[in-house]
């Protein structure tokens, strides 16, 4: 069957069965993220046919991430695409040719080649019943062992759409250009395998605990979360937060305690060189990552992340034993994920 054209009003997802009046809420959202996002429509009609090949399945190991430890997901993403227009729990990925075709749009400069291709993550709180999400065609599906539905969404542009439920929160997956709604019968899924590729790296994740502590440092400017049950050691421009299991082990060396997970903050002129480094982003800043042996200590390992500001190396460490990496690893990203500059 042939497509509907013109294609239907937008239903919001959010929206209760009983009404055709879109909430605020999501229209906000959408206006804003995905309007900023899709650009289809107004600047889609007015931009030539792009001349660049489809994009197909590839390989995924420089993708970047995107994770967002308050409400508890990752999603990766092609590295010449960017993140846009973040709020809250939520956020918009667009690739360049796509924003450089927003800000044409914007100039009235609406000429030259665009890539139709972008997604989002909106998150909001949700106590409702999982059947009281709208969407066109919608059918129940199991998304990462949550309950979910995939359905069809079309504003200025059509969308292949995944709504969860995790933890009180409404999930929405958007990506552009992912299905296609028939004039009778369900929508047809039309997702890319490159579309596939970013929808397979969604995660979910235990997010950040409300009772952890706080570390506000005015003497290094800088501030950041650990666990309620860690205690802490501040020495300055030297500043430790570390499990209790740690105050056994000998500070001089020997073995590593299994369960000591300690998390090290360096404030200095210089940085640590020895190792291999990886490049990465930690709250916007550009960061090196290492991994290193525990030195003095027998059976314990280190990660280290380290950047730079106005001339200060800021050099966080975490230091575990060698059966415990996934789990410290998984605390230091949650504890990075917290740093701020507070001057």
């Amino acid at each position: 069957m042939e497509p509907i054209s013109p294609q239907p009003q937008p239903i919001d997802p959010l929206m209760p069965r009983q009404t055709f009046e879109p909430k605020r809420s999501l229209l906000k959202y959408l206006g804003v993220v995905l309007g900023m996002l899709v650009v289809a429509g107004t600047v889609y009609l007015t931009l030539r046919e792009s001349s660049m090949p489809p994009i197909t399945v590839e390989d995924i190991s420089s993708w970047k991430t995107y994770r967002n430890e308050k409400c508890g997901y990752e999603i990766k993403y092609p590295p010449e695409w960017a993140t846009m227009m973040p709020e809250g729990c939520s956020i918009g990925l667009a690739s360049l040719e796509r924003q450089a075709a927003y800000e044409r749009f914007v100039e009235n400069k609406t000429e030259g080649d665009i890539q139709i291709s972008s997604a989002s993550v909106y998150v909001t709180d949700w106590t409702k019943p999982l059947d009281e999400i709208e969407l066109y065609g919608k059918r129940k599906i199991n998304f990462l062992s949550q309950p979910a539905y995939e359905g069809f969404y079309s504003g200025l542009a059509d969308f292949y759409v995944v709504a969860a439920i995790r933890n009180s929160k409404l999930y929405i997956i958007y990506l552009e250009g992912g299905a296609i709604l028939h004039s009778s019968g369900p929508f047809e899924k039309t997702l890319s395998p490159f579309q596939e590729q970013i929808l397979s790296t969604f995660k979910f994740f235990e997010p950040i605990p409300a009772d952890w502590k706080i570390y506000n440092g005015d003497n290094v400017g800088v501030e950041f979360k650990y666990p309620s049950d860690f205690y802490l050691e501040d020495q300055k421009s030297n500043i430790s937060a570390k499990s209790l299991p740690c105050k056994s082990v000998n500070s001089g060396g020997g073995k590593w305690t299994k369960d000591c997970l300690a998390y090290n903050l360096l404030v200095q002129n210089n940085k640590i060189t020895g190792g291999p480094t990886e490049s990465i982003q930690i709250n916007g800043y550009s960061a090196e990552k290492m991994e290193m042996n525990g030195g003095l200590w027998e059976d314990g390992d280190q990660i280290l992340v380290q950047f730079q500001k106005e001339g200060i190396w800021y050099i966080s460490t975490i230091t575990f034993h060698i059966e415990n990496k996934s789990e410290a690893d998984n605390l230091f990203n949650k504890i990075l994920s917290t740093f701020k500059f507070t001057k």
